[in-house]
């Protein structure tokens, strides 16, 4: 059971990491030139429609949903490291809770390091795709 949740989370946080990747370029072929057509379509161009407006729009978004999610994790993994210390100050000696505690931290710091790097990804595939 323990290898299927280790597994499981693995593939996870995997999924979490390729996501923008994955958004930034299909979206990004998908749509390319159609703003500025739209825009001298409509003779908007000299009204202030810039091609990069929505695409700010878009990464200003992303942004604040991987901010708020980052935040989310970390609060969570530093929860989880508190009640990992109190469950291995209170394991009495018992080598079986103990351990299970130190797994608790361990596993409670990768997920803390893990938002961290998907935080820093993100952030330079979004400075990428403005430039």
């Amino acid at each position: 059971m323990k290898k299927i949740k280790l597994y499981f989370i693995s593939i996870l946080s995997a999924m979490s990491l390729l996501a923008p990747f994955a958004v930034t370029t299909s979206t990004h072929a998908l749509f390319e030139g159609s703003k500025d057509q739209a825009c001298a379509g409509a003779n908007l161009n000299d009204t202030g429609c810039s091609a990069n407006q929505g695409e700010e729009q878009v990464n200003s978004t992303i942004s604040t949903v991987i901010n708020l999610l980052s935040f989310l994790v970390g609060v969570v993994s530093v929860i989880m490291i508190i009640i990992g210390g109190i469950r291995f100050v209170t394991s009495q000696g018992n080598a079986q809770n103990a351990t299970s505690a130190r797994n608790t931290i361990i596993f409670a710091v990768i997920g803390l390091v893990l938002a961290a790097f998907a935080q820093l990804i993100v952030r330079f595939v979004l400075g990428k795709a403005t430039t």
